[in-house]
């Protein structure tokens, strides 16, 4: 049978949902939580912003956050100071950042001593790196960079000898 009504275009549908279900807001966690996937952006640089994130994971009863801002070298440090100076020390946990612009020959050495100084600083791991990496970021000679490409594995053999782990956002939305 041929449809009743001819379709919507995309500009005029406007669905409207039918699903009818209960609500039930869950506004504070039953059980301490832990945040492994965490923004928390400028807060972390200071006493003043880690008591803000502070009172915030309290509400929800968030003991623990991991933050994936991508931060490094002087930032990082900043912030790690700022953690460790802080009431928030066995709370937040930071990630390094690795900067994927212009990746071609020098590239890996830089980006694996930048590394190996973010740890050693107090990052706890790397991350996140997003599907940007295998959308958007192209190496110094244009072509596309991939999270398998070759001129990555110096990064990826330093997570592994430095036993920290990678947080990957790489497979979202494939």
């Amino acid at each position: 049978m041929a449809p009743e009504f001819p379709p919507p275009s995309i500009v005029d549908y406007r669905p409207r949902s039918t699903l009818v279900v209960p609500a039930h807001p869950v506004r504070k966690a039953k059980f301490a939580a832990i945040d492994y996937h965490g923004h928390p952006n400028e807060l972390v640089l200071s006493a003043d912003g880690l008591a803000t994130l502070g009172a915030a994971l309290d509400s929800l009863n968030v003991r623990m956050m991991v933050d994936a801002d991508n931060l490094s070298g002087d930032r990082l440090r900043q912030a790690i100071a700022a953690v460790r100076a802080s009431p928030m020390r066995d709370r937040v946990r930071i990630l390094a950042g690795i900067n994927f612009r212009n990746v071609g020959p020098g590239w890996a050495q830089a980006a694996v001593a930048q590394l190996e100084s973010d740890v050693a600083a107090g990052a706890v791991g790397v991350g996140e790196i997003s599907k940007a990496l295998g959308l958007f970021y192209t190496k110094a000679d244009g072509s596309r960079l991939r999270i398998d490409d070759p001129d990555l594995d110096p990064i990826w053999d330093a997570c592994a000898r430095l036993g920290i782990p990678v947080f990957s956002l790489y497979g979202e939305h494939r």
